[in-house]
């Protein structure tokens, strides 16, 4: 009977034990959970949380591929469509705020901008699904086959014969 595996003491235990592809999709994660809480709308007086409108899905989503991430086991489906929900909603509303801020002027500037949060949810997005993706090649390559080396072939001279002399003496 194997010894019981010690439990990570850190953070950095715990991430240095996952595969590459699982840490990235998990750091997408945080990244957009970052850009869901953030600005999403700015103006020299003020400013909008995602949170205050489609930020919520954004942030409900990232949370759901964070902990597919976590997962060893089945969840690849869930967290990709979470990715997509994530990244869809945010450049949707990306499109959608820029809209409507360069409507509003004053003295002919515009004065509102949209915030770097949808920007970090964006980012957050692209990271997760490269990482989903190179995770599905990870997974279908299977184990790496060690090429045989081919069989002894038979040399077609005799056994007796000399190499070629290059005509200078030694």
């Amino acid at each position: 009977m194997s010894e019981p595996q010690p439990q990570p003491r850190t953070v950095g235990d715990a991430l240095s034990g996952m595969r590459v592809d699982r840490a990235a999709m998990l750091g997408g994660a945080v990244l957009a959970v970052i850009g869901s809480i953030g600005p999403w709308v700015t103006s020299p007086l003020s400013s909008a949380s995602g949170t205050d409108g489609d930020g919520v899905i954004t942030l409900i989503a990232a949370l759901v591929f964070g902990v597919a991430a976590l997962r060893t086991r089945g969840l690849r489906g869930l967290a990709l469509i979470a990715i997509l929900v994530t990244g869809g909603v945010a450049i949707y509303d990306l499109i959608h705020i820029g809209n409507e801020v360069r409507r509003i002027t004053f003295g002919g500037a515009q004065i509102d901008h949209v915030g770097w949060g949808v920007y970090v949810v964006i980012a957050g997005a692209v990271v997760a699904l490269l990482a989903w993706i190179r995770g599905r090649d990870v997974q279908t390559a299977g184990p790496r086959e060690v090429p045989t080396p081919p069989p002894d072939v038979p040399s077609p001279l005799p056994t007796d014969a000399q190499p070629p002399s290059s005509g200078f003496v030694s």
